[in-house]
């Protein structure tokens, strides 16, 4: 794939008064993509392409074409932030996002022919308001934000089992979504020694449009009943408890003990009950030593202390060419490191 990208941005600023600030900005964003792709099996250990002149091809080109074609797209932004004292603002934001067409260098077109013509542009409309500062003479430090995006012809890469031993894979706009969303960040100076830190956030998304290939009826049909986000959990929390103890001319301590939650989520769009993980909490913790002159550094860390199982990724490969095989990959189990550090 070739592609010639040219865009023209302005971004301009302007005080209308001592609190009030506006921000207006746009793109304009041009891309060209060209496709030339060759899916081919050959006899013997290298093709043509690496070297083996004597490859004999094996069968008949799965996909065999070239295309051609220009996505652009005007993405606006406007922010406006208001002071209601020194130490509190609220702002208010909109913005366009573009993410650009393409050709899907996997596709199979004896299986899936709709893959020469390419995937269009997906598109995302954000609005967002939110409030930061800080409170009780500044011991109190915040930022909260609540906020919507909105897709559409999103691009999804999808997958299905054509009986008896075919699995295609392929990118489709595969329709429309709504996310709705809430942040928290806030930290706390109970002294100067302690400080704790707090991130809290909560995603409510959905499908309004799913349409896409059904194997079962050959057509392209909205799945949106069936479908949900892939990796998106409905609750994220993260919670840290430094406590730091100056020794004077024999350096400096922090000890940061860490908690951290993630909600449920699905591998894929659809459920597999083999591979979706449930909700779970990681515990963490780190102390570490720094020198008076800042020039050493021993840090003892201990990840994922009480050992959870957890999957991070894996893949789903019904039928008899791969043996209905389902593979998960775990994030890591408890580890400790020490690190030493020095600075010359």
């Amino acid at each position: 794939v070739d592609t010639e990208s040219f865009a023209v941005f302005a971004d301009f600023s302007y005080d209308l008064t001592d609190q009030l600030s506006l921000s207006v900005g746009g793109r304009w964003t041009q891309d060209k993509k060209s496709v030339d792709q060759l899916r081919q099996n050959y006899l013997g250990i290298k093709s043509p392409f690496f070297g083996n002149s004597a490859a004999i091809p094996a069968g008949r080109p799965s996909t065999d074409y070239t295309n051609s074609d220009t996505y652009s797209e005007f993405t606006p932004r406007i922010s406006a932030s208001y002071k209601f004292t020194p130490e509190l603002t609220g702002y208010a934001s909109y913005g366009r996002g573009f993410k650009s067409g393409g050709f899907d260098m996997r596709g199979d077109a004896s299986l899936y022919p709709e893959t020469i013509n390419g995937y269009q542009p997906e598109l995302v409309d954000t609005y967002e308001v939110g409030l930061k500062g800080s409170l009780l003479d500044r011991r109190i430090n915040f930022a909260t934000a609540l906020f919507k995006s909105e897709y559409t012809d999103q691009q999804i890469t999808s997958q299905f089992f054509i009986p008896p031993a075919s699995v295609v894979s392929f990118v489709d706009n595969a329709g429309s979504s709504e996310i709705w969303g809430w942040e928290l960040e806030a930290s706390a100076r109970i002294t100067d020694s302690f400080i704790p830190r707090l991130t809290l956030g909560y995603l409510d998304a959905k499908f309004n449009e799913f349409v896409t290939f059904n194997p079962l009826t050959g057509k392209r049909e909205n799945m949106a009943d069936q479908r949900l986000f892939q990796n998106t959990p409905d609750w994220t929390a993260n919670i840290a408890l430094p406590y730091s103890l100056d020794l004077g001319d024999r350096g400096s301590v922090v000890f940061t003990p860490m908690a951290s939650y993630r909600g449920a989520t699905q591998m894929f769009e659809t459920p597999i009950p083999l591979l979706d993980q449930g909700s779970y909490w990681l515990y963490d913790a780190t102390l570490m030593w720094t020198a008076p002159d800042a020039r050493y550094r021993v840090s003892l860390a201990g990840r994922n202390l009480g050992d959870e199982r957890y999957r991070a990724g894996g893949y789903n490969f019904p039928g008899a060419i791969t043996g209905d095989s389902v593979i998960g990959f775990y994030g890591a189990p408890r580890t400790v490191t020490l690190s030493v550090t020095a600075n010359f």
